[in-house]
């Protein structure tokens, strides 16, 4: 039996102020994309429900094609996994928004609460074109729905390089370890 610390799967935790405030030196990058994506798109915020959470599919079979989900085993995975979720957002108990830009939904994202000070991030997907709107849309839901949270936890990046940089460049207070359980 032995341990094996799998660095691709650390969960990445924030301070809830630094991301709805993005104050600082160090988020400059973050209100610039934010401030763009104002000045370029009219757009909305909705709350996911019955009457929209269609859109949700719809942007994570766009995001899938894009990403060739069934040729990449993480990414298959995580499709099958957010739409588990999807199918039962109302048994969860989840919060989710959806960010609608020029009337048509470009992004969604779900989380909930961990613990009594902590929100999760489960789902954050995005139509990449739309300049600044992953960074709008986490902003936003941290905004909206987790203010009164001390941390966000906003997962893991399965190693890939992309997400791991975008996920650094919030600067995580701290990462949770997560290990793998070698059985010979």
């Amino acid at each position: 039996l032995g341990f094996e610390h799998s660095r691709d799967n650390s969960d990445y935790v924030y301070l809830t102020s630094d991301l709805v405030g993005l104050k600082g030196k160090k988020y400059d990058g973050k209100r610039n994309h934010i401030n763009k994506f104002k000045k370029l798109y009219m757009f909305e915020y909705e709350n996911i429900d019955n009457n929209n959470i269609d859109e949700c599919y719809r942007i994570m079979d766009k995001w899938c094609s894009e990403r060739s989900c069934n040729d990449h085993s993480d990414f298959y995975c995580e499709n099958i996994a957010n739409r588990e979720m999807l199918d039962n957002y109302e048994n969860l108990g989840c919060k989710g928004a959806i960010i609608k830009v020029g009337g048509c939904a470009e992004a969604f994202t779900v989380g909930e609460m961990l613990n009594n000070d902590t929100a999760v991030i489960h789902i954050e997907k995005a139509n990449g074109k739309v300049n600044g709107l992953y960074t709008f849309i986490n902003q936003q839901f941290c905004t909206n729905e987790w203010s009164n949270t001390t941390y966000i936890n906003r997962e893991q990046d399965l190693g890939v390089e992309g997400l791991r940089k975008a996920k650094l460049s919030y600067n995580p207070v701290k990462l949770i370890d997560k290990y793998t359980v070698i059985i010979k």
